[in-house]
This record gives C-alpha cells, sequence and structure tokens, in this order.
C-alpha cells in the first residue's frame, strides 16, 4: 500500500527526466522495476506464509486486496496517462476493483469476509504481467533495442490491457455469486 505513491511519484520523474537526462530517465526506470518486483514478491510471501501457517485473517483478507489495487491502479494510471494504457480499459478496471472492495466492506458489515478466489489470483497475476510488459516496453525503448512505442508492442500492451479488463469482470461475477450465496445465508 506504501509504494503506490512512491511508485507514482518514481513513475512521473522518469517521464520527467526524459528528454533531459535519459541515463538518469533509465536508471529511475530500471530501480523502480526492481522495487515493483520486490513488492509483488513479498506480497506473494506475504499471503503464502499467512495460509502456510494457518494464520489468515479477516483483517488480512480485506488489507491484502486494498493494497494490491491500489498499487495496480497506480500503475494502471501512470500507464494511461503515457499512452500505454486506453482510457476505457483503465476506468473499466478502476469500477471493478472500488465494486470489489465495496462488496468486501459490505461483506464484513455482514459478519463474513470473502478472501480471494482463483480468478481474482489470475487476475492479480495477468495485472502484474501487463506492467511489467509495459515497463519492460520502456526500458527497452530508452535502450534503443527497440524504436519508440512500435506497433506491435503497442498493440500487445493494448490486448494484455483489454484481457485484464475481461477476466476482473469475470472473477468479478464470481465474488458477486459468492455474495449472495453467503448473503442469503444470513
Amino acid at each position: 500500500m506504501f509504494f503506490a505513491p512512491v511508485f507514482f511519484v518514481c513513475y512521473r520523474l522518469s517521464g520527467y527526466l526524459a528528454g533531459k537526462n535519459e541515463t538518469a530517465s533509465l536508471f529511475v526506470l530500471v530501480l523502480l522495476t526492481a522495487a515493483l518486483i520486490f513488492a509483488e514478491f513479498t506480497d506473494f510471501l506475504d499471503g503464502f506464509y499467512a495460509r502456510k501457517l494457518g494464520e489468515v485473517s479477516d483483517t488480512g483478507k480485506l488489507f491484502d486486496p486494498f493494497a494490491d489495487a491500489l498499487l495496480h491502479i497506480t500503475t494502471f494510471f501512470c500507464f494511461t496517462l503515457d499512452g500505454y494504457m486506453p482510457p476505457v480499459a483503465f476506468i473499466l478496471i478502476f469500477w471493478r476493483e472500488f465494486g470489489q472492495i465495496f462488496l468486501r466492506m459490505i461483506s464484513i458489515k455482514g459478519g463474513f469476509a470473502i478472501a480471494a478466489r482463483g480468478g481474482g489470483k489470475l487476475k492479480t497475476v495477468l495485472y502484474i504481467a501487463s506492467g511489467f510488459y509495459v515497463l519492460a516496453l520502456q526500458i527497452l525503448v530508452k535502450t534503443e533495442l527497440i524504436s519508440e512505442k512500435p506497433p506491435f508492442s503497442q498493440i500487445a500492451a493494448v490486448i494484455l490491457f483489454y484481457l485484464c479488463v475481461a477476466l476482473s469482470y469475470i472473477s468479478f461475477i464470481d465474488y458477486l455469486l459468492l455474495f449472495k450465496a453467503k448473503m442469503l445465508k444470513k
């Protein structure tokens, strides 16, 4: 959760430095990519060990998805500003994530927590892959290994982001069905 504003500031700093000091801009992007790898890996380890050691809590079921959503929405916002992610895909994902957070809050008020499910985890993996794809693309452009936003690379990014939208709504429907079933039991 704390990394989201850091990502935003560093990403925008890299953009600000572009054209003024390409080496510094590249350095910030590489550092940012390494930090994002660290953040995503520690998030994975946190969930893995919480389940393995039986220390899953209702607070964790709320906090972890909220922190994930905050980070992913922040990265997607940055990519939208730079033209890598279509604004429509961004807003659809934004609405889905806040709808999911709202469902989780209502479920807690109803006396139960909705834990992450398979579809939601798969969606998160695709979010992460899409984010790393765009960062890698930007690094390759800055190192001049590929030209500025080649059409195929840009099309691949758009396809990835629309796959994110599709998977996010498929998993959201799964959560809605679970939520409805649990509410009917009350």
